[in-house]
């Protein structure tokens, strides 16, 4: 009998006042899943190297950047609202001795001293410093995003002796609940 009213509690305990459990909303901003012809769709190399590549699996793709790459992304100017994001997650594995910058940037439209608008840029970034090993890593940073602002490009760079592969870049924002 105990243990029928324990586990009646337990089932009710949400109900009588719990937080819910908000999972953390994704907005990808590349998961490289297309194929393009020329690489990583719409992705541009302003230096060095980019291709597809298998990641996890042959099917799966990511975006192997060589050494000293630096590749960038524009996209239609997003706004998430009051959803702002709270984190830039990338999976990624690189060569030994090798870093990685992952940057989202975006616009910030600001109410100026004159009572106009500015336009005002801002960037955030994940370092990846990935240890000397095969396997794909999570790395994530998390930060104050403007609250109506909106995200423009991306951008990645490898520094160092060797290259990188992306598997995706995710940006995360808790929903409101």
């Amino acid at each position: 009998m105990n243990r029928l009213l324990l586990c009646l509690g337990l089932a009710f305990t949400p109900l009588l006042g719990g937080c819910p459990i908000c999972d953390p909303v994704a907005e990808v901003v590349d998961d490289f899943a297309e194929r393009c012809s020329d690489g990583p769709c719409r992705w541009t190399a302003e230096s060095g190297a980019i291709s597809l590549v298998p990641t996890f699996h042959e099917s799966e793709l990511g975006m192997r950047l060589e050494r000293s790459t630096v590749a960038t992304r524009s996209f239609r100017p997003t706004s998430f609202g009051s959803r702002s994001p709270e984190a830039l997650e990338v999976t990624a594995r690189c060569d030994p001795g090798t870093m990685l910058r992952v940057s989202v940037a975006g616009t910030d439209a600001t109410v100026a001293a004159d009572g106009g608008t500015v336009d005002e840029s801002f960037r955030r970034s994940v370092i990846v410093n990935a240890p000397d090993t095969e396997l794909f890593q999570v790395y994530r940073t998390t930060f104050t995003w403007p609250a109506g602002a909106t995200t423009e490009t991306a951008e990645v760079e490898t520094m160092g002796d060797g290259g990188c592969v992306v598997d995706d870049i995710v940006l995360t924002s808790q929903p409101g609940c």
